[in-house]
């Protein structure tokens, strides 16, 4: 697998799909194109380009009849960041209604889906984030043209916090500005916390974390006052005929005693939506990337002390069985002494009999969030999604780590993954 990456609009921001090899814009300009930040307009809002990576991967089959198969595939993320016009904030940005469109300088058409970042929050850095991936791009491009989309802002956004008492009586209900929390049970059991909430809220709402320390929002307060985090569980989401929209939570927290409370906090956007239109006419994807592979020089010891890196295997099931298709959004987060990394996300296709592999991992101890979407075509309810968190699991160079399987209930909810 050959990487290049291309950073110089910003400083890493803590997203990105794989480790990679850094190829900075001041070295790509003395041997390429001249490069300027992608920058458009939507509404008043400047949309910049922050960082642009490059992903070719090169898949090589060996068949039982002895054939060789090579199979390229070129990977294009863009990190691109929203800042609002003078007087408005970006707290009231939604992000990006649907996927969007483009063509490469080959004729080829060019899907880029958004996936907003976890950790970037507008109200602290009063701009709106997002990574922008298309997995599908002509290995012979160049260029990204004409890249179009429209961004979707509220008028108006505020942070509620929803406090429900950790003992009961349950079910536990709070409510704040048409957010509902529904907390069903909160109990110890062993040296574990185990927390079952729903959290509720019409359709002319938008609704989204502000935490990057939890990816969903909840947390518990002790009676000193100190906070925890989930370490594990999962949460799903799904929408009634009404146009609610619903996210259950199961989570567990590495604490022994009962806390004084859940907490569920989020940014939430009211108000008749403003759609901006926007287009990027011109992208340059700078860096030359072949398949050729030169032969390791004779006596390359080096090479044979390097840790070999190892692989994460799990299926994705569902209540008919294996998935057929669809997406998987996960996310790593390294251990790096005793602290954990920054959360790195990747997208990868789920296989025809419902196996996610990612291979090319560093040997080590990570953590893993996995987001699932059900392919169009697929009988489960396409509009539902599942998210997972898993407690720490280690990579060993050179072998497999098998993951217990992703379930996927018709119930809409996750079970615990520990």
């Amino acid at each position: 697998m050959k990487t290049s990456s291309t950073q110089r609009y910003l400083p890493a921001l803590g997203l990105a799909a794989l480790a990679v090899v850094g190829a900075t814009l001041n070295a790509a300009r003395a041997n390429g194109p001249s490069l300027e930040p992608p920058r458009a307009q939507a509404g008043g809002y400047r949309l910049v380009v922050e960082r642009l990576i490059q992903n070719l991967n090169l898949n090589t089959r060996f068949t039982p009849e002895g054939k060789i198969v090579q199979t390229p595939q070129h990977t294009v993320y863009l990190q691109m960041a929203v800042h609002p016009p003078e007087g408005r904030k970006a707290a009231g940005i939604h992000g990006l209604q649907g996927n969007l469109a483009a063509r490469s300088d080959t004729g080829l058409e060019v899907v880029f889906r958004s996936y907003p970042q976890d950790n970037a929050n507008p109200l602290k850095l009063n701009a709106w984030r997002t990574m922008l991936m298309a997995s599908v791009v002509d290995v012979k491009a160049t260029r990204i043209q004409r890249l179009s989309g429209t961004l979707k802002v509220y008028p108006q956004a505020n942070v509620i916090r929803l406090e429900a008492p950790a003992a009961g009586p349950y079910p536990v209900v709070r409510m704040d500005q048409g957010v509902k929390l529904t907390l069903r049970e909160c109990k110890v059991t062993g040296s574990r916390l185990r927390v079952e909430l729903d959290v509720e809220w019409p359709g002319s709402l938008s609704v989204s974390g502000v935490s990057a320390q939890s990816p969903f929002g909840v947390a518990t307060v002790s009676s000193s006052g100190a906070i925890g985090y989930p370490d594990g569980g999962g949460s799903s989401s799904s929408q009634g005929a009404d146009g609610t929209e619903k996210r259950s939570f199961r989570l567990v927290f590495d604490q022994k005693k009962l806390p004084k409370a859940v907490v569920y906090e989020a940014l939430v956007r009211r108000g008749e939506p403003e759609l901006h239109p926007f287009t990027f006419t011109d992208i340059v994807l700078p860096d030359t990337l072949d398949f050729s592979v030169p032969p390791a020089p004779a006596g390359n010891d080096g090479a044979a002390l390097a840790p070999k890196p190892g692989s994460l295997h799990f299926v994705v099931r569902t209540p008919q069985g294996p998935a057929k298709g669809g997406m998987v959004m996960v996310g790593l987060s390294a251990r790096a002494g005793r602290k954990w990394g920054p959360w790195r996300w990747q997208e990868v296709a789920v296989r025809p009999n419902g196996e996610v592999i990612i291979p090319g991992l560093r040997p080590g101890a990570y953590r893993v969030i996995r987001r699932w979407t059900a392919a169009p075509s697929s009988q489960a309810a396409t509009r539902t999604q599942s998210a997972q968190l898993l407690d720490e699991f280690t990579v060993r160079g050179g072998q497999q780590q098998r993951l217990t399987p992703f379930a996927i209930p018709a119930s809409g909810r996750t079970g615990s993954a520990e």
